[in-house]
């Protein structure tokens, strides 16, 4: 079983990549698997693509091409956690090979979430959480229409502070709707807030 794999949907396929199998050390993957047929039947596309095993990233579909952005190697249970990342990843051959296009301007880290507005809308990107050794949750939120470039839409998610160290979410439900961002609990056990959250907020970017 993997865990904070990545998943979506593309042209009718069903994508999953990466994530770790839980193991007393997580061990981590990089591999695209990917089902034409709602989950019957599964193809490898790769089983090590070019980014760097991972879990907690996010993907996104820009035209022809998939995206896939940030996450973490987190594999040590008893030590400090390992590094998160901030890259941007593309492949526009059904995920057999990837090539990296560039560093986003948001910080490095691991469960944020991305959405995209309908019909080549801009992605948005908000929250997750930076670990190193101490996580770090954050409430900002960034935008792109090509994963290249992003533009910092706003500091201060769910009424925290812009200038607070750990106020914000990670692993919540992120949705778009009429122009409009919507998150659906989360996780801010190391933030201000503590322990798991039911709450929803609304956002107008």
């Amino acid at each position: 079983m993997h865990l904070g794999k990545a998943a979506l949907v593309v042209n009718d396929e069903v994508w999953v990549l990466g994530g770790g199998v839980r193991t007393l050390l997580r061990e981590l993957l990089n591999d695209v698997w990917v089902s034409g047929d709602g989950g019957r039947t599964w193809e490898q596309r790769t089983a090590k693509a070019e980014w760097s095993a991972r879990a907690g990233m996010e993907l996104s579909v820009v035209g022809d091409e998939v995206l896939l952005m940030g996450g973490d190697h987190d594999v040590p249970v008893f030590s400090s956690a390992g590094p998160n990342y901030n890259d941007v990843w593309s492949t526009k051959d059904g995920g057999r090979t990837w090539s990296l296009v560039g560093t986003a301007p948001w910080s490095k880290r691991t469960g944020h979430k991305c959405t995209q507005q309908p019909v080549g809308g801009q992605i948005f990107c908000v929250g997750g959480a930076h670990q190193n050794g101490t996580t770090y949750l954050q409430h900002d939120v960034w935008a792109s229409t090509d994963g290249r470039n992003w533009s910092l839409v706003a500091s201060d998610a769910w009424g925290c502070s812009a200038d607070s160290a750990s106020c914000g979410k990670d692993d919540c439900l992120l949705l778009e709707r009429d122009g409009k961002l919507w998150t659906f609990g989360g996780d801010e056990e190391t933030g201000s807030g503590g322990g798991q959250d039911n709450s929803v907020w609304r956002f107008e970017p």
